[in-house]
């Protein structure tokens, strides 16, 4: 229970209501494309959903990358995620809701039956949206993160290094007098072995 409470707890944070927000400024942009291209243009199901997630996605993604998620990357491949998040969280959403709303509201008419099956596609592609841009799309990679002048040297975990070399003083026989460190900064290629290891440098 305690890891599904921590679980809970993170995925309803701040960033959520955040998500929440743009969301509501979103959906009502979309949705007043969507019904118009449908109803007053006399668009197609699919024309009129997808024109709603095409001129949608090109505000959300700049509303949830820079307000919710405060995303740094300028790496493309985050544009290429979005864009493949939004193209499959709709056709999952919509490609569900329409079968479902045919089979549950069969004998009405198609113009009522894809006019709700549209708003449950809404609610379906809201909760697919949210869990892929928080965990997929918008989880900033230390290898998309902007470059620093000041950054020190890094391992792949992004944590400082301090090279630690031992050096050691011994007797004709072999037997050790004194062991001493001697640390560098720069950065080392070789692997670590017995007389010399890699710490990070947060615990000096």
């Amino acid at each position: 229970m305690g890891k599904f409470q921590a679980f809970a707890k993170k995925l309803f944070d701040k960033t959520f209501w955040k998500f929440i927000l743009v969301g509501v400024v979103n959906t009502l942009f979309g949705t007043a494309i969507m019904f118009l291209f449908y109803n007053l243009l006399h668009l197609s199901y699919w024309l009129s959903s997808a024109s709603n997630y095409f001129f949608g996605s090109i505000l959300s993604y700049f509303l949830n990358k820079y307000f919710t998620f405060q995303n740094k990357s300028r790496s493309w491949k985050t544009v290429l995620r979005f864009a493949v998040n939004i193209a499959a969280c709709y056709l999952v959403a919509y490609g569900l809701a329409r079968p479902l709303i045919r089979l549950l509201m069969r004998g009405c008419a198609q113009s009522l039956t894809d006019n709700v099956a549209m708003v449950l596609g809404m609610c379906i592609f809201v909760a697919l949206n949210y869990l892929s841009q928080r965990f997929l799309t918008f989880r900033e990679r230390p290898e998309e993160r902007p470059a620093s002048k000041n950054r020190p040297l890094t391992n792949r975990t992004g944590c400082g290094l301090i090279f630690i070399k031992f050096i050691d003083q011994k007797d004709d026989d072999g037997n050790l007098l004194l062991r001493s460190v001697s640390e560098s900064r720069r950065a080392v290629r070789a692997g670590t072995g017995a007389d010399c290891i890699l710490i990070p440098e947060s615990v000096l």
